[in-house]
């Protein structure tokens, strides 16, 4: 489990990519992260056991987020509520 519940620093895109390569990462906690990209999430998505994913209140995430988790054979739960720049 991680989580970084309303972590307002930045957050690069290697953090993310290192992270997608725990074999034992199922559990990660954004929400409310205001800094949180598109290319951060694409990056996880490659995570090859992650279950579940708190996105909510993450403002800044789009659609293109939403497309990559779908490569995310693993996620069993997702939130992304309040995501403002999502359409669906």
């Amino acid at each position: 489990t991680l989580s970084l519940h309303h972590w307002a620093g930045p957050l690069p895109v290697w953090f993310f990519e290192e992270l997608a390569k725990w074999p034992q990462l199922k559990f990660v906690d954004l929400c409310g992260c205001p800094q949180l990209s598109d290319d951060a999430v694409l990056a996880l998505c490659r995570s090859q056991s992650l279950q579940s994913l708190d996105l909510a209140n993450c403002r800044g995430l789009t659609d293109e987020t939403l497309r990559g988790l779908e490569s995310t054979p693993t996620l069993e739960w997702l939130d992304t509520q309040n995501c403002s720049a999502m359409s669906s």
